[in-house]
């Protein structure tokens, strides 16, 4: 089986949802920025699913990796076995290179 395979039927409606958002013609920096941010709800949804006490989540202020690290860990894909993992990460850091840089040009060479 493969790993795409291993997902819920419902990951199909997040993609979906994601991709409504997102226009060829943007901004890189706006589809990046975007992306990430549904990326984020993705994850964090799916660790929400995953608790026993979800509503104790509401107090928590994790960070895009956080969210990733613990994903993984909840998740029956090994980490190794999945390269939506290692894309998840590298979103993240090219968000971060966006996010905290005003150099426009440094951020482009990194996509």
């Amino acid at each position: 089986m493969l790993a795409s395979e291993k997902f819920e039927p419902r990951i199909s409606e997040h993609f979906g949802k994601m991709f409504g958002f997102l226009n060829p013609g943007d901004d890189p920096a706006y589809l990046i920025i975007k992306t990430h941010l549904m990326a984020e709800e993705m994850l964090y949804a799916y660790i929400v699913k995953q608790a026993r006490y979800p509503k104790v989540l509401e107090r928590a202020r994790l960070s895009f990796k956080q969210l990733l690290v613990l994903c993984q860990a909840l998740h029956h894909i090994e980490p190794a076995d999945w390269w939506g993992w290692t894309a998840l990460e590298k979103l993240n850091s090219i968000r971060n290179v966006f996010a905290h840089n005003l150099d426009s040009l440094a951020a482009k060479k990194k996509i």
